[in-house]
């Protein structure tokens, strides 16, 4: 009898490692993982990497009171709330900021136009999407029957808002990129965590990266290195991230501007989800 039930049991396991083996093998390789990609960079203690988060801020504050220099912060964003209170911890510290790898999202909108000592290593780059202001202005137009979405898309707003004035901070970063970007259909989606909403937008560009002039508009006329300082420059930078440059991006468009935002928003179709 113990036999016969052995048996079934050594296939059954068996056909487990098999499985498991077979997942491994069909794994993303590293250069084939948009996180790693961009945190490729992240190989002492001066480096805070990855999702902005608690964590993140965690240990943003460690370094601090550990009384470095230098900061080294590479990340494909995260909390928007919480990159706006890392930049006011940054800028409250004596310590220097340097992007080296990537700074995307809410990383881009609050922690590299908020912090005033910042730079950026001669092969990284900074990318911007919609603002939590676009995302109110879409949440008042388009989604004011969910009353969940909007308030969570109005509190954030005035959060972003009030970072802005604090630190002089130009409100055409808010709209521009999003007014560049060519969005298609929009729709509201809880994400992250029970009680947050977010927008989900499919739109004809991923990212968006303005010339260094504009940047320097947005963050109030305070100085900083390297940006790009054109089209083949940022495509040298680009060798490093083959994945996110395999992405949809606007390049360098000048001075533009937000006109035409909410009547392009007026036209955009809902999304199916």
């Amino acid at each position: 009898m113990k036999r016969r039930i052995q048996f079934p049991i050594l296939i059954i396991g068996f056909a487990i490692l098999l499985a498991v083996l077979l997942a491994r093998s069909h794994l993303p390789k590293k250069s084939d993982n948009l996180v790693n990609e961009l945190n490729q960079y992240c190989t002492d203690e001066t480096y805070v990497c990855g999702f902005i988060d608690e964590g993140f801020e965690r240990r943003i504050k460690k370094r601090i009171d550990q009384k470095v220099r230098i900061i080294k912060i590479s990340s494909q964003g995260g909390f928007q709330r919480i990159a706006m209170r890392i930049a006011n911890q940054l800028n409250e510290s004596e310590v220097s900021v340097i992007i080296d790898g990537a700074c995307l999202s809410a990383c881009a909108q609050s922690i590299f136009l908020g912090t005033k000592n910042i730079s950026i290593s001669n092969r990284s780059f900074v990318a911007f999407h919609h603002s939590s202001t676009f995302l109110n202005l879409v949440a008042r137009m388009r989604f004011v029957h969910n009353e969940k979405f909007l308030n969570y898309a109005t509190k954030n707003s005035g959060a972003e808002i009030e970072f802005f004035d604090e630190y002089k901070l130009d409100y055409g970063a808010l709209l521009i990129p999003a007014a560049n970007m060519n969005y298609i259909c929009a729709a509201s989606q809880p994400v992250y965590q029970k009680g947050d909403y977010s927008l989900m937008m499919e739109s004809q560009y991923d990212w968006y990266i303005p010339d260094m002039k504009l940047v320097l508009d947005w963050r109030g006329g305070r100085s900083f290195k390297s940006w790009p300082s054109n089209l083949d420059e940022l495509k040298i930078r680009s060798e490093n991230f083959p994945i996110f440059f395999s992405r949809n991006i606007v390049y360098f468009s000048g001075n533009k501007t937000a006109e035409g935002l909410e009547d392009h928003i007026k036209k955009t179709k809902t999304c199916k989800i």
